[in-house]
């Protein structure tokens, strides 16, 4: 499970202490002859963002429904087992870009599929969302857009990388994302 928004990562040195502390009979030489633990999520989750416009909000009960152009298309694991890791952490921004911080309340965030799954963070406490606002979802740096689908025919979106800081940001397009034409192309 990915340790979302914690102040320092544990190096990897720590990482193995702990383990032999938690669970010494991994290191036996009896049980395994070897340990190898996946690290990527650690390595990757942390080195993205996906930015998107709410297009459309929906009072609930208990809070409001935000709908944004990327749902389990992007967000699989989160969608389809969000047991498996932490929810994504939301930042919201008014359509001019500015953040916005009062006015919390309870939110789900889902994607624009038409079918109850599409929820890639549920209960989460917010700024209110407003249509226009953008939508960020952090850390999506590990088992988004690599386990992406097509679902719906759905296009991949466009993706940058970033380079500098908050006053000087540089921007490189990674890739174009896809056409329409590309996705439709399946069905020839």
């Amino acid at each position: 499970m990915c340790a979302y928004s914690v102040p320092q990562d544990p190096t990897f040195q720590e990482y193995s202490d702990v383990l032999h502390v938690e669970a010494p009979s991994l290191f036996d030489g009896v049980t395994f002859r070897r340990v190898v633990t996946e690290m990527g999520a650690m390595m990757n989750c942390r080195f993205a963002f996906y930015a998107s416009v709410c297009e459309v909000t929906k009072p609930t009960d208990g809070g409001t429904i935000a709908m944004v152009h990327n749902g389990s298309d992007q967000f699989m694991r989160a969608c389809y087992a969000p047991h498996m890791r932490k929810p994504h952490p939301v930042r919201v921004f008014d359509k001019n870009g500015a953040a916005k911080k009062d006015n919390l309340a309870l939110h789900d965030i889902a994607g624009p599929l038409c079918f109850a799954g599409d929820i890639v963070v549920s209960g989460v406490e917010a700024p209110q969302i407003e249509v226009g606002d953008i939508v960020v979802l952090e850390e999506a740096g590990g088992n988004t857009h690599s386990i992406r689908t097509t679902h719906c025919s759905r296009r991949s979106p466009p993706v940058y990388g970033y380079e500098g800081e908050e006053e000087g940001l540089k921007f490189t397009v990674l890739s174009k994302g896809s056409s329409y034409e590309e996705v439709l192309k399946v069905w020839d």
